[in-house]
């Protein structure tokens, strides 16, 4: 997962991710869904635990946790997810 500071101090997250069949996401904060956010980038407008779970046909994986503090800096974050 990547993420950079837009200049309105949102923090936009990227997740690359390659599977077996059409992906889904499910973004996370603070370790619970956020509703309607199922692509493979999110704006994320508060401080918290980013995370997001990608799904394929055959399993899921989690990335590591990007933290969004104070909004003033981007979330710290590494890797890309495969199955």
């Amino acid at each position: 997962m990547g993420a950079a500071l837009s200049g309105s101090g949102f923090v936009t997250l990227v997740v690359s991710a390659k599977g077996s069949g059409m992906l889904r996401y499910v973004w996370q904060k603070d370790g619970k869904p956020i509703l309607g956010a199922a692509s493979a980038t999110y704006l994320a407008r508060e401080v918290g635990d980013y995370s997001v779970v990608v799904i394929d046909g055959k399993a899921s994986s989690t990335s590591s946790v990007a933290v969004a503090a104070g909004m003033a800096q981007p979330p710290r974050s590494s890797g890309a997810l495969r199955f």
